[in-house]
């Protein structure tokens, strides 16, 4: 690709806006190592800073690699900086001695402290995003190396233009012509003496690997970039039709959250997309893949699913347990025979409700079922009621010591049930939600 200064700028510019990469007012800190790139990325946004209404900043990290050429870079950003009038935070770390102790290759040590610095240095000074030097070159051996580990389609569509608060303005445009555009606005660059070191992944697909498919596409990079594009596409497309699988069938709760299942099997974009609006860190293919069919698994950030028939549940922490509220009943003397729903609404013998009240359940209740004979644990009534664990603490019961009165939402023991002898009878009318309840959720989703 040959452009002149101003078709760089404005196929950048345009990048810049098609994406939403920055918005008239934002802060932008441009990660600058001193290589071509990452120099004509700072050059572009400084020329396109006004017209477009961003401010800019310039981080530089020492990654303590190169002894004293690495010092050099920090002096030759510094002086770019100063050149251009934008304002330069620096930073150095030890990543040999970080990348023994994390156990990590020295290019994972130095990615993970170079990105650490520049969202410490965001922070300092304010910075809404930060853009990366990432270009068309890049992307390829990005997918590549996806590809080689054996990734899903999300690996293939490599880098995104917007990630977070990081932006990749130069995805599509070349080395080659980048460098053309430092040259042509008369500046220079560092070279990378590591660059040529095969040990390093990159370093091996780009002298070795690539040579040789270009015997079978002398512009494969730009072939494989545009594939990435349209793999990025197409991931997105499933992202939207999987949150909108959610809609009218989600729900937070007090222990994190369910979705009512729909019919047939569920995606693991859909089971992802849930993750993604419950909360639960961001899901690497396995664990997409559990979540969608396993019947529990565990989830980053102490997130765990739980399966049952109907639902997906997520849960954080030990959960939540009801507690009473005096506006979730209303109580009223009736006729012994006024009808009611069993569920929502219960008409008992306020003769035998003395001392009873609303609480969660608890270890050791006791239940006798209405219309049968003897009595079993509570455990047991919600069991074969068949509701779902994360629910059952979140169930107001009616009880007295021990034993449960009625269990709000399904059905009332026979030991305060109304009788031929009951003389006072009472309504109670429960107003609160129950746990399985959708009606806020489908009116939400229909507004």
């Amino acid at each position: 690709m040959k452009m002149g200064d101003s078709a760089l700028e404005a196929l950048t510019a345009r990048a810049l806006s098609q994406h939403n990469l920055v918005r008239p007012g934002e802060r932008v800190l441009a990660a600058v190592s001193g290589g071509a790139d990452s120099v004509a990325l700072l050059l572009v946004l400084d020329a396109l800073k006004a017209s477009m209404g961003f401010s800019l900043v310039c981080a530089h990290y020492d990654h303590g690699i190169r002894g004293e050429a690495s010092r050099e870079d920090a002096r030759f950003v510094r002086g770019l900086c100063r050149s251009l009038g934008v304002e330069c935070i620096e930073g150095r770390g030890d990543v040999p001695s970080l990348a023994r102790a994390w156990r990590a290759s020295l290019e994972d040590a130095a990615r993970r402290a170079r990105y650490a610095f520049l969202e410490e240095a965001a922070a300092r000074c304010g910075a809404d995003k930060i853009a990366l030097a990432h270009q068309r070159e890049d992307q390829a051996e990005t997918l590549l190396l996806h590809l080689a580990h054996g990734c899903g389609p999300e690996g293939l569509a490599a880098m995104r233009p917007l990630s977070g608060n990081r932006i990749r303005p130069l995805l599509g445009v070349s080395r080659a012509a980048l460098e053309a555009y430092v040259s042509a606005r008369g500046f220079s660059w560092r070279q990378d003496a590591t660059n040529a070191d095969l040990h390093h992944a990159r370093n091996f697909l780009r002298h070795e690997v690539f040579p040789l498919l270009r015997r079978l596409n002398p512009r494969v990079e730009e072939a494989m970039a545009n594939a990435a594009a349209l793999c990025a596409q197409a991931v997105d497309e499933q992202a939207l039709a999987a949150e909108r699988a959610l809609a009218g069938r989600v729900r937070r709760m007090p222990y994190g959250a369910f979705w009512r299942l729909p019919d047939g099997d569920v995606t693991a974009a859909q089971a992802r997309a849930f993750a993604r609006w419950a909360g639960v860190p961001p899901l690497n293919r396995p664990q997409s893949e559990a979540l969608a069919a396993a019947r529990s698994a565990n989830l980053p950030g102490g997130w765990r699913s739980l399966r049952t028939p109907a639902r997906l549940h997520l849960l954080c922490g030990a959960g939540a347990a009801y507690t009473y509220r005096p506006e979730d009943f209303t109580a009223e003397p009736c006729a012994p025979d006024t009808p009611c729903d069993g569920v929502r609404v219960q008409v008992l013998d306020a003769d035998r409700l003395s001392g009873a009240v609303f609480r969660a359940r608890r270890d050791g209740d006791r239940f006798a079922p209405l219309g049968m004979e003897g009595e079993q644990k509570l455990k047991r009534t919600l069991q074969d009621a068949k509701v779902d664990l994360p629910f059952r603490d979140l169930l107001p019961v009616l009880a007295r010591d021990g034993r449960v009165l009625w269990i709000v939402g399904l059905k009332a023991s026979r030991e305060a049930a109304v009788t031929a002898d009951t003389r006072r009878a009472v309504q109670i009318r429960f107003r609160g939600a129950l746990p399985w309840d959708m009606e806020e959720t489908e009116h939400e989703n229909q507004k």
